[in-house]
Protein backbone atom coordinates (compact mmCIF):
# COMPACT_ATOMS: atom_id res chain seq x y z
CA UNK A 1 0.00 0.00 0.00
CA UNK A 2 2.05 3.02 -1.19
CA UNK A 3 1.86 6.47 0.35
CA UNK A 4 -0.53 8.77 -1.48
CA UNK A 5 2.11 11.51 -1.66
CA UNK A 6 4.20 9.69 -4.24
CA UNK A 7 4.52 9.68 -8.05
CA UNK A 8 1.95 6.87 -8.26
CA UNK A 9 -0.36 8.78 -5.96
CA UNK A 10 -0.04 11.93 -8.04
CA UNK A 11 -0.95 9.98 -11.18
CA UNK A 12 -3.96 8.39 -9.46
CA UNK A 13 -5.24 11.78 -8.30
CA UNK A 14 -4.82 13.31 -11.75
CA UNK A 15 -6.53 10.36 -13.41
CA UNK A 16 -9.59 10.35 -11.17
CA UNK A 17 -10.02 14.13 -11.21
CA UNK A 18 -10.23 13.96 -15.00
CA UNK A 19 -13.48 12.08 -14.45
CA UNK A 20 -16.37 13.36 -12.34
CA UNK A 21 -15.64 11.80 -8.94
CA UNK A 22 -17.73 11.65 -5.79
CA UNK A 23 -15.63 12.55 -2.75
CA UNK A 24 -16.73 10.35 0.17
CA UNK A 25 -15.09 10.68 3.56
CA UNK A 26 -15.30 9.04 6.96
CA UNK A 27 -15.41 11.41 9.95
CA UNK A 28 -13.70 10.13 13.12
CA UNK A 29 -10.00 9.53 12.54
CA UNK A 30 -10.25 10.84 8.98
CA UNK A 31 -11.59 14.39 9.03
CA UNK A 32 -11.44 14.72 12.81
CA UNK A 33 -8.63 13.47 15.05
CA UNK A 34 -9.49 10.62 17.42
CA UNK A 35 -10.06 12.04 20.92
CA UNK A 36 -10.55 10.32 24.31
CA UNK A 37 -14.15 11.54 24.55
CA UNK A 38 -16.05 11.08 21.24
CA UNK A 39 -18.38 13.96 22.06
CA UNK A 40 -15.39 16.33 21.79
CA UNK A 41 -14.50 15.41 18.20
CA UNK A 42 -14.54 18.24 15.66
CA UNK A 43 -13.20 18.69 12.14
CA UNK A 44 -10.28 21.17 12.27
CA UNK A 45 -11.10 24.60 10.86
CA UNK A 46 -8.58 24.27 8.02
CA UNK A 47 -10.25 21.04 6.85
CA UNK A 48 -13.73 22.55 7.10
CA UNK A 49 -12.68 25.53 5.02
CA UNK A 50 -11.10 23.51 2.24
CA UNK A 51 -14.09 21.16 2.11
CA UNK A 52 -16.38 24.16 1.65
CA UNK A 53 -14.34 25.02 -1.44
CA UNK A 54 -14.37 21.43 -2.68
CA UNK A 55 -18.17 21.37 -2.34
CA UNK A 56 -18.29 24.02 -5.07
CA UNK A 57 -16.38 21.77 -7.46
CA UNK A 58 -17.57 18.20 -6.90
CA UNK A 59 -20.16 16.25 -4.87
CA UNK A 60 -19.01 15.64 -1.30
CA UNK A 61 -20.41 12.96 1.02
CA UNK A 62 -19.69 12.24 4.67
CA UNK A 63 -20.20 8.55 5.47
CA UNK A 64 -19.95 8.07 9.23
CA UNK A 65 -20.71 5.52 11.89
CA UNK A 66 -22.15 8.34 13.97
CA UNK A 67 -25.80 9.29 13.84
CA UNK A 68 -26.53 12.05 11.32
CA UNK A 69 -27.74 14.42 14.03
CA UNK A 70 -24.50 13.85 15.94
CA UNK A 71 -22.06 14.48 13.10
CA UNK A 72 -23.60 17.46 11.27
CA UNK A 73 -22.58 20.12 13.80
CA UNK A 74 -19.05 18.74 14.02
CA UNK A 75 -18.21 19.34 10.36
CA UNK A 76 -18.11 23.11 10.01
CA UNK A 77 -19.56 22.85 6.48
CA UNK A 78 -22.61 21.33 4.77
CA UNK A 79 -21.87 18.35 2.50
CA UNK A 80 -24.09 17.36 -0.40
CA UNK A 81 -24.77 13.99 1.23
CA UNK A 82 -24.63 12.96 4.88
CA UNK A 83 -24.84 9.25 5.70
CA UNK A 84 -25.02 8.12 9.32
CA UNK A 85 -25.01 4.85 11.25
CA UNK A 86 -22.75 3.10 8.72
CA UNK A 87 -25.35 3.55 5.96
CA UNK A 88 -28.63 3.15 7.85
CA UNK A 89 -29.40 6.90 7.74
CA UNK A 90 -29.47 9.19 4.74
CA UNK A 91 -30.29 6.85 1.85
CA UNK A 92 -33.72 7.26 0.26
CA UNK A 93 -34.27 3.50 -0.17
CA UNK A 94 -33.32 2.55 3.39
CA UNK A 95 -36.09 2.58 5.99
CA UNK A 96 -34.44 2.09 9.37
CA UNK A 97 -37.55 1.77 11.58
CA UNK A 98 -37.04 -1.97 12.09
CA UNK A 99 -33.40 -1.36 12.94
CA UNK A 100 -34.47 1.22 15.52
CA UNK A 101 -36.76 -1.31 17.22
CA UNK A 102 -34.06 -3.96 17.24
CA UNK A 103 -31.47 -1.61 18.71
CA UNK A 104 -33.92 -0.58 21.43
CA UNK A 105 -34.39 -4.25 22.36
CA UNK A 106 -30.64 -4.81 22.54
CA UNK A 107 -30.19 -1.71 24.68
CA UNK A 108 -32.80 -2.98 27.14
CA UNK A 109 -31.05 -6.37 27.23
CA UNK A 110 -27.73 -4.65 28.04
CA UNK A 111 -29.09 -2.61 30.95
CA UNK A 112 -28.42 -5.34 33.56
CA UNK A 113 -24.72 -5.15 32.62
CA UNK A 114 -24.46 -1.38 33.21
CA UNK A 115 -22.44 -1.67 36.45
CA UNK A 116 -20.14 -4.29 34.97
CA UNK A 117 -19.51 -2.08 31.94
CA UNK A 118 -18.86 0.94 34.12
CA UNK A 119 -16.37 -0.94 36.30
CA UNK A 120 -14.51 -2.09 33.19
CA UNK A 121 -14.38 1.42 31.68
CA UNK A 122 -16.91 0.64 28.94
CA UNK A 123 -19.43 3.25 27.78
CA UNK A 124 -22.58 2.46 25.81
CA UNK A 125 -23.61 4.88 23.05
CA UNK A 126 -27.11 4.60 21.60
CA UNK A 127 -27.10 5.94 18.03
CA UNK A 128 -30.70 5.07 17.31
CA UNK A 129 -30.02 2.56 14.53
CA UNK A 130 -26.89 1.00 16.03
CA UNK A 131 -25.09 0.74 19.35
CA UNK A 132 -21.45 1.46 20.09
CA UNK A 133 -19.55 0.18 23.11
CA UNK A 134 -16.50 2.37 23.72
CA UNK A 135 -13.53 1.17 25.78
CA UNK A 136 -10.85 3.78 25.04
CA UNK A 137 -10.82 4.88 28.69
CA UNK A 138 -10.60 1.33 30.06
CA UNK A 139 -7.50 0.56 32.12
CA UNK A 140 -7.32 -2.94 30.64
CA UNK A 141 -8.52 -2.61 27.06
CA UNK A 142 -8.11 -6.28 26.15
CA UNK A 143 -10.21 -7.31 29.13
CA UNK A 144 -12.83 -4.67 28.31
CA UNK A 145 -13.10 -5.86 24.71
CA UNK A 146 -13.40 -9.49 25.84
CA UNK A 147 -16.24 -8.50 28.17
CA UNK A 148 -18.02 -6.60 25.40
CA UNK A 149 -17.71 -9.48 22.94
CA UNK A 150 -18.94 -12.00 25.52
CA UNK A 151 -22.02 -9.98 26.39
CA UNK A 152 -22.74 -8.99 22.78
CA UNK A 153 -22.68 -12.67 21.78
CA UNK A 154 -25.56 -13.32 24.18
CA UNK A 155 -27.91 -10.94 22.34
CA UNK A 156 -30.66 -12.28 20.12
CA UNK A 157 -30.76 -12.00 17.22
CA UNK A 158 -26.98 -11.87 17.10
CA UNK A 159 -25.84 -8.38 16.05
CA UNK A 160 -23.43 -7.72 13.25
CA UNK A 161 -20.22 -6.69 15.00
CA UNK A 162 -17.87 -4.13 13.45
CA UNK A 163 -14.77 -3.16 15.34
CA UNK A 164 -13.06 0.21 15.37
CA UNK A 165 -10.47 2.13 17.34
CA UNK A 166 -11.36 1.12 20.91
CA UNK A 167 -15.01 0.62 20.01
CA UNK A 168 -17.25 -2.28 19.03
CA UNK A 169 -20.30 -1.41 16.95
CA UNK A 170 -23.49 -3.50 17.11
CA UNK A 171 -25.64 -3.38 13.97
CA UNK A 172 -28.75 -5.32 12.94
CA UNK A 173 -27.79 -8.39 10.85
CA UNK A 174 -29.25 -6.95 7.64
CA UNK A 175 -28.03 -3.39 8.17
CA UNK A 176 -26.45 -1.66 5.16
CA UNK A 177 -22.75 -0.89 5.19
CA UNK A 178 -20.60 1.98 3.94
CA UNK A 179 -19.87 0.33 0.61
CA UNK A 180 -23.56 -0.09 -0.18
CA UNK A 181 -24.18 3.51 0.84
CA UNK A 182 -21.41 4.86 -1.39
CA UNK A 183 -22.57 2.79 -4.36
CA UNK A 184 -26.03 4.29 -3.96
CA UNK A 185 -24.59 7.81 -3.72
CA UNK A 186 -22.58 7.18 -6.88
CA UNK A 187 -25.85 6.63 -8.74
CA UNK A 188 -27.63 9.54 -7.08
CA UNK A 189 -24.82 11.96 -7.83
CA UNK A 190 -24.36 10.88 -11.45
CA UNK A 191 -20.62 10.64 -10.86
CA UNK A 192 -18.22 8.40 -12.75
CA UNK A 193 -16.09 7.17 -9.87
CA UNK A 194 -15.31 7.60 -6.17
CA UNK A 195 -12.57 9.03 -3.99
CA UNK A 196 -12.91 7.49 -0.52
CA UNK A 197 -10.83 8.00 2.61
CA UNK A 198 -11.29 6.19 5.91
CA UNK A 199 -9.25 4.98 8.82
CA UNK A 200 -10.48 1.83 10.55
CA UNK A 201 -12.35 -1.46 10.43
CA UNK A 202 -15.68 0.16 9.59
CA UNK A 203 -14.10 1.34 6.32
CA UNK A 204 -12.53 -2.00 5.38
CA UNK A 205 -15.63 -3.12 3.50
CA UNK A 206 -15.13 -0.19 1.10
CA UNK A 207 -11.43 -0.90 0.64
CA UNK A 208 -12.14 -4.59 -0.02
CA UNK A 209 -15.01 -4.15 -2.47
CA UNK A 210 -14.05 -0.94 -4.29
CA UNK A 211 -13.57 -1.26 -8.06
CA UNK A 212 -10.09 -0.60 -9.40
CA UNK A 213 -11.06 2.78 -10.81
CA UNK A 214 -11.92 4.13 -7.33
CA UNK A 215 -9.24 6.01 -5.42
CA UNK A 216 -9.23 4.58 -1.89
CA UNK A 217 -7.04 5.98 0.86
CA UNK A 218 -6.46 4.60 4.34
CA UNK A 219 -5.44 6.99 7.11
CA UNK A 220 -2.55 5.24 8.91
CA UNK A 221 -1.24 2.10 7.16
CA UNK A 222 -2.16 -1.34 8.47
CA UNK A 223 -1.18 -4.82 7.38
CA UNK A 224 -3.75 -6.63 5.29
CA UNK A 225 -5.84 -3.62 4.37
CA UNK A 226 -6.75 -3.17 0.72
CA UNK A 227 -6.87 0.56 0.17
CA UNK A 228 -4.87 1.60 -2.88
CA UNK A 229 -2.91 4.24 -0.95
CA UNK A 230 -2.37 5.40 2.59
CA UNK A 231 -1.66 8.53 4.58
CA UNK A 232 0.71 8.24 7.53
CA UNK A 233 -1.48 10.20 9.94
CA UNK A 234 -4.75 12.09 10.15
CA UNK A 235 -2.89 15.39 10.07
CA UNK A 236 -2.02 14.68 6.41
CA UNK A 237 -5.69 14.85 5.45
CA UNK A 238 -5.54 18.61 4.91
CA UNK A 239 -2.66 18.19 2.44
CA UNK A 240 -4.63 15.49 0.61
CA UNK A 241 -7.70 17.72 0.29
CA UNK A 242 -5.45 20.59 -0.78
CA UNK A 243 -4.04 18.44 -3.59
CA UNK A 244 -7.54 17.58 -4.73
CA UNK A 245 -8.52 21.25 -4.79
CA UNK A 246 -5.35 22.26 -6.64
CA UNK A 247 -5.93 19.50 -9.19
CA UNK A 248 -9.51 20.61 -9.78
CA UNK A 249 -8.41 24.22 -10.20
CA UNK A 250 -5.76 23.13 -12.72
CA UNK A 251 -8.42 21.34 -14.74
CA UNK A 252 -9.98 24.70 -15.51
CA UNK A 253 -6.99 25.36 -17.78
CA UNK A 254 -7.67 23.94 -21.27
CA UNK A 255 -4.09 22.71 -21.72
CA UNK A 256 -4.11 20.83 -18.42
CA UNK A 257 -7.60 19.42 -19.04
CA UNK A 258 -6.35 17.95 -22.31
CA UNK A 259 -3.32 16.46 -20.56
CA UNK A 260 -5.44 14.78 -17.86
CA UNK A 261 -7.96 13.38 -20.33
CA UNK A 262 -5.81 10.36 -21.17
CA UNK A 263 -6.37 6.82 -19.84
Amino acid sequence: MPHLFSPDGDKAIARILAQRPLLALDFDGTLAPIVPQPENARAPLAISRILKKLCNRLPVAIVSGRAKADVIDRLGFVPHYLIGNHGAEGLPDVHPDLAHDQVAQWKAALEPFAQEFSAAGVRLEDKGYSLSLHYRLARERDDALALIEKIASSLSPAPRLIGGKCVLNLLPPDAPDKYRAICHLLILSGCDSVIFAGDDLTDDVVFEKAPQDWLTVRVEPAAGHRARFHLSHQNEMFLFLQRLLSGLESLQRPDVRKLFAGP
